[in-house]
């Protein structure tokens, strides 16, 4: 059991999930906010004054001035690295908010450093705290689960207006280093190989909305779609799109008899005649599985407890980057790629649940 404790919290990059965070942490007898860093001085000052907290202009000012042991960090991919890396050289924690992780040699870099220095580094997931992705990971690690599965499908949209000015970084492929696979498909994809393990191959297709053949090879995808294949019985695939509505986001499994379906509210069995067999839904706001999260984080920073937690997999994280990457590298080869040769560089092992 976790002792009271307050873990002080430094955060960099004030979007409005970090925004989100900020009020969730406020409100808690856990954490508390010390510093908060954004380019937007004035944002940043305002900010300040509301959560009684530091201001800095200066990351790194941020990191070696502000004695935290937490470092939230909800900027871009573009400084991610470097930053991660002296945090963790200063024995501070990091949760990463953004929906994409550095690319797979930045993260092995990070994890290294991680494990090196005793630190938690962790990419946020919270569909992993869902009603309908728990209720899916305890199903299938029981002794109903079904053993003759044969066929996966995910499902993702994931609307976002790429013409407002704070998104049109995300359309360079030097900036965001990908497109709605690297920025959206995280945490579906986290969850999927938790539940199934890397597939052997997987085949990418992507496009945008750019009007010509020049451009559209120039901006990162609005919309992807993978065929996946985990063995010779069991096959996938994956749509993923950024310009369709409304927001949804599903994972379904077939076995003979039922389809067993996943989205964050709800979790359901149904028979071949799509009749409800079983059924669990709950909440699925952000602000509730953003409070499940951090709670979840403050067992690990506090009791250290090693095991059975899935913010220490970093073997998950690095085999979705990995997965992530064959996935682009797919797309240029026009070949299927297998993401288990990427994950090799690591030295890591697939672990599936059931």
């Amino acid at each position: 059991m976790r002792e009271k404790v307050e873990i002080k919290v430094g955060l960099l990059g004030l979007s409005n999930q970090a925004i989100e965070y900020l009020d969730v942490i406020s409100q808690s007898d856990i954490y508390s906010i010390a510093a908060i860093y954004d380019l937007d001085i004035q944002l940043c000052q305002r900010l300040s004054k509301k959560y009684d907290c530091e201001c800095f202009d200066d990351q790194r000012q941020l990191i070696l001035n502000s004695e935290i042991e937490l470092l939230i960090d909800a900027t871009n991919n573009q400084v991610t690295t470097e930053i991660a890396l002296l945090a963790i050289k200063n024995k501070i924690n990091i949760l990463k908010l953004s929906h994409a992780g550095p690319i797979f040699e930045d993260l092995l870099e990070i994890v290294r450093a991680s494990e090196k220095n005793g630190t938690i580094y962790t990419i946020a997931n919270t569909l992993a705290y869902s009603t309908g992705f728990t209720a899916m990971r305890n199903y299938l690690a029981s002794e109903d689960s079904p053993k003759d599965i044969y066929l996966l499908s995910i499902y993702g949209a994931y609307p976002t207006d790429m013409q407002l000015k704070e998104n049109r970084w995300l359309s360079d492929p030097e900036l965001s280093c990908g497109g709605v696979l690297m920025h959206n498909s995280y945490e579906v994809l986290q969850e999927l190989i938790r539940f199934f393990s890397l597939p052997e191959q997987v085949y990418a297709l992507t496009t945008n909305l750019a009007p010509d053949n020049r451009q559209r090879m120039s901006l990162t995808e609005d919309a992807a779609v993978l065929s996946l294949k985990f063995s010779n019985r069991l096959i996938g695939t994956l749509e993923a799109s950024r310009v369709t509505s409304p927001a949804n986001e599903y994972l379904k499994i077939y076995c003979p008899g039922k389809c067993i379906t996943a989205t964050k509210a709800k979790f359901t069995i149904s028979d071949s005649n799509g009749n409800i067999i079983q059924e669990n839904s709950g909440p699925s706001d952000s602000k509730t599985l953003t409070i499940l999260l951090l709670n979840d984080l403050a067992d690990v920073i506090s009791t250290q407890t090693k095991e059975h937690n899935y913010l220490l997999r970093k073997d998950l994280a690095l085999q979705t980057a990995a997965m992530i990457e064959a996935s682009y590298l797919s797309f240029r080869t026009l070949m299927p790629e297998a993401p288990e040769k990427i994950s090799k560089i690591a030295a890591i092992e697939s672990k599936p649940i059931w």
